[in-house]
């Protein structure tokens, strides 16, 4: 009888081990399933994710949350699904119809589509905000729009006296134009706030040979 019990009790030892490997196994892969069709809950590997994790987290909480609305839409755009990130952007602004860094940020999104027009519309919408003024400048720079792009920068300037970008397009833009006087002036003053700008320095240089 006493060997009977032993028999029986390592039998169902044995049978309790087998369980918990099948257990596990059960386990580990309905997590490598999940992983690989719904995507991985675990602990972000990469910024971008913890900011995507982080942005879903505050909508979760608050539906309403605009500034959360961009920051996945700019999480978006980081990952080049801009699309999306277009979608977020107008979501929070409908939310908040005056966030000047949705439009701004969506700009940017239609700007890696190449769709200027739409870019420049978006920029509109913030007249105000001096990067937004400064993107819309050189948008129409490129375009050769330069008087358009002369409006906005001069617009971005009187907000940002100092803005060594600002100046440096607008020496561009006074240069392709014909103005060499006001092409030196913007340069020079571009340099006055920025002495190692290597742009402004050719520019400069190229008109003055010094």
């Amino acid at each position: 009888m006493v060997e009977k019990t032993s028999t029986d009790s390592v039998s169902r030892i044995l049978g309790i081990i087998v369980v918990v490997l099948i257990g596990g196994i059960l386990v580990v892969g309905a997590l490598l399933v999940k992983a690989v069709f719904f995507g991985n809950s675990g602990p972000a590997r990469t910024n971008i994710e913890q900011q995507e994790m982080d942005a879903k987290a505050a909508l979760k909480k608050n539906p309403e949350d605009y500034q959360a609305m961009t920051m996945l839409g700019i999480t978006y755009s980081q990952a080049g699904q801009y699309d999306d990130a277009i979608n977020q952007f107008k979501q929070a602004i409908k939310v908040s119809p005056k966030f000047e860094l949705a439009y701004y940020q969506m700009a940017l999104a239609y700007q890696k589509q190449n769709k200027n027009s739409d870019a420049i519309e978006s920029l509109k919408k913030i007249a105000d905000y001096e990067p937004g003024l400064f993107r819309l400048g050189q948008i129409y720079f490129k375009e050769a729009k330069y008087s358009e792009a002369l409006d906005a920068l001069k617009k971005a300037i009187k907000k940002q006296p100092t803005a060594s970008d600002t100046l440096y397009y607008l020496g561009q833009i006074y240069e392709k134009t014909g103005k060499r006087d006001l092409a030196i002036k913007s340069y020079k003053t571009a340099l006055s706030y920025a002495p190692d700008y290597t742009e402004a320095k050719t520019a400069l240089t190229k008109l003055t040979g010094k």
